[in-house]
């Protein structure tokens, strides 16, 4: 008589659907509704620990285990940080935004970890579901921002979800995705809804005004849709001409008030030393006051005595007062904000997280994960992913997601 986990492991198939299922709906859900996205995030992680319960002899292979390693190791640093910081400590609350986030990137761990342990259940008609999944987060996001910018001509759009940074971010991130599937289909009419894709895109973009994006998604679109390809040339001069168009026909209306908003903040901050309050200034202040937080406590300290040294900083110094409108939130700077808060430690996970994502995109010739690799280190300059709600769930999920794509692209050659 087959025991009750034995008759579990028959349903492996079912439980690797539910799960992808949930992952790609949570992405969806990103550009409608933050909370259940939240939720079915949840849910995909709670039926990976049972999948990896009822399968504790299946693991993935071992280039698969360094990304459930690095989500696991970032993590984990923010965990054992918070532990270390407040357990005893008065200021102590269980809502800490870094420890959620610690939270969260440990259970996309598990997800992955149970994703990639059932890699053998995965068939071509789980490419199909990501790839329809994917599309209609991209059809659905640009939909709301189209609409958005129709309807509200002089606001920057958001996608009605309060933030045009973090929207623009997760928005580039999938129209990534999409753009990079559609290239690799030989088809015209897949070639046609590439540039369709591309230019709704840009246009997005353009309108969420967002500097980091506007500089650095041409870029990486440009590497994803050239690097380990045939007629690199070709292909290169193609997407080049094409990003150069786009930055012509948008550089007036979108590029240029964000230039001349930028070059205007920076003479304000050297002017002004800093204490004059505007978006970029207040960024050049942060990254200011969390080099010198770092510098004084190397080995890291809570986040109440950071805006404690910030505060006496900016007194003593008389300069970047502009920074204390934010010290509350975070430093706007990935590897800053981790330095000044979990000190050397965290600053080494970081890193070995970077690399450790370009060498898994690198060893697998993989230019979707490669991409979005790009994307999450690139925000990272100008701000900071992972301790936001929505992107610490979005982004482990879309590398998840590419993943698998791509593992299957391998298989289906093989």
């Amino acid at each position: 008589m087959m025991s009750f986990i034995t008759k579990l492991r028959l349903h492996n198939r079912a439980i690797l659907l539910a799960i992808i299922f949930m992952a790609t709906a949570s992405i969806v859900l990103n550009f409608i509704s933050a909370a259940h996205a939240r939720n079915l995030f949840y849910i995909a992680s709670y039926i990976s620990i049972i999948s990896i319960i009822i399968n504790l002899k299946k693991r993935p292979d071992t280039i698969l285990i360094l990304l459930v390693a690095t989500l696991f190791l970032i993590g984990l640093s923010k965990y054992l940080w918070f532990c270390l910081e407040y357990i005893g400590n008065p200021q102590y609350n269980k809502y800490n935004p870094y420890f959620n986030t610690g939270k969260r990137l440990l259970l996309s761990a598990v997800i992955a970890w149970s994703l990639f342990s059932l890699e053998e259940y995965i068939k071509q008609s789980d490419k199909k579901l990501i790839k329809i999944a994917m599309t209609s987060a991209f059809i659905i996001a640009s939909a709301v921002g189209i609409y958005q910018s129709v309807n509200y001509p002089n606001a920057r759009l958001d996608f009605f979800l309060g933030f045009a940074t973090d929207s623009a971010y997760m928005y580039s991130a999938i129209c990534i995705f999409v753009i990079t599937q559609l290239e690799k289909n030989k088809a015209i009419i897949s070639k046609i809804a590439g540039a369709v894709c591309f230019v709704i895109a840009f246009y997005v973009l353009f309108k969420t005004g967002t500097r980091n994006v506007l500089i650095c998604f041409p870029l990486i679109l440009l590497i994803c849709l050239t690097l380990w390809k045939e007629n690199f040339i070709r292909k290169a001069s193609i997407v080049l001409t094409a990003i150069i168009i786009a930055a012509v026909i948008g550089y007036k209306p979108f590029i240029e008030p964000r230039i001349t908003a930028t070059t205007n903040e920076i003479t304000n901050y050297t002017q002004h030393d800093g204490n004059r309050f505007g978006s970029f200034t207040a960024r050049l202040a942060m990254w200011d006051v969390g080099y010198h937080a770092f510098k004084s406590h190397p080995w890291g300290m809570s986040f109440e005595e950071r805006e404690n040294f910030a505060k006496d900083y900016t007194d003593k110094t008389n300069s970047n007062k502009s920074a204390l409108h934010f010290m509350d939130i975070h430093l706007h700077n990935e590897l800053i904000d981790t330095a000044s808060l979990q000190g050397i430690p965290g600053i080494l996970v970081m890193l070995a997280s970077y690399i450790s994502l370009l060498y898994f995109a690198c060893k697998n010739k993989d230019n979707l994960f490669l991409g979005i690799t790009l994307i999450i280190i690139s925000v990272g300059f100008t701000d900071v992913i992972f301790i936001s709600r929505e992107q610490s769930i979005f982004f482990p999920l879309v590398l998840i997601l590419a993943t698998l794509m791509e593992r299957q692209c391998l298989r289906k050659e093989q």
